[in-house]
């Protein structure tokens, strides 16, 4: 009886990818580069990174053409609200984002149908140190993080945040020199941006974790009406692969699983 009913989810799920065959995604993305999730070593190949290996893989097990586009992430967001666009990435969700977006329905919960789970720390001076306790005390040019992020907006909320939006490599480089007390970004990206800038050996990174959160793709509220079963296979799908993936733009990187916290 069991097998008898495997069988019929397998008929199912192969039924909805072959109705879904003909289908185009469009997903967007944002325009900085952050490695190894977003990673654009070519200008001309849109699919380096992490992520953008992950959905389309997503499509290819579906039959389901993907399409990326790269924008500003607020034009991003912009996008998929008006319908430009069917889905964006990658975000972190919230109450207010869950009620523009649809994300899978335990996004705010227990998730776990996501792209990637995630650590947000403190990339700070080595030369100077940092206590989060006893930060406030201590503030000089405050923190920084990218702006429209939601660590961005923590920071703000505690009243640490730098009065100047600074990217990631900029926010970096500035920790390095010592000219900003801090900079949060996730822990990967951090580590690689630090590399690539040969200024890994002057920076720390905090014990203290700012936000650790998932990474979801959230589609359009509209598009998800309108395409329910779509939708709800491709994050089963995505989910899937997420939990088989094996990174082909940094075979040799020593990253984190995506099972794991980066």
């Amino acid at each position: 009886m069991l097998v008898f009913i495997r069988t019929l989810i397998f008929i199912s799920l192969f039924s909805c990818s072959l109705s879904f065959a003909s289908q185009k995604l469009i997903f967007c993305y944002e325009l900085a580069d952050y490695p190894p999730y977003i990673n654009s070593l070519d200008p001309a190949d849109n699919t380096t990174g992490y992520l953008n290996e992950l959905i389309s893989q997503t499509g290819n097990s579906l039959g389901i053409d993907i399409v990326f586009k790269r924008d500003s992430w607020g034009r991003c967001k912009k996008k998929v609200l008006d319908g430009s666009y069917h889905g964006l990435f990658a975000m972190i969700a919230t109450p207010e984002r869950s009620a523009q977006f649809a994300f899978p329905q335990d996004a705010l919960s227990a998730p776990s149908r996501y792209l990637w789970q995630v650590n947000y720390p403190i990339f700070y001076p080595k030369s100077k140190g940092l206590n989060l306790s006893s930060y406030p005390n201590q503030f000089s040019t405050g923190l920084g993080a990218p702006f429209g992020y939601v660590v961005h907006q923590i920071l703000a909320n505690k009243k640490l945040l730098t009065p100047h939006n600074y990217t990631a490599e900029e926010g970096l480089k500035l920790v390095a020199q010592g000219k900003l007390d801090g900079y949060v970004v996730e822990s990967e990206i951090g580590k690689l941006i630090l590399e690539k800038l040969g200024e890994i050996d002057r920076v720390d990174i905090s014990e203290e974790i700012i936000l650790t959160s998932y990474w979801f793709l959230p589609f359009s509220r509209q598009f998800y009406q309108e395409n329910p079963e779509l939708v709800e296979l491709f994050w089963t799908t995505l989910n899937k692969n997420r939990l088989a993936y094996r990174p082909v733009s940094r075979a040799d990187s020593g990253s984190s699983s995506p099972t794991s916290t980066n």
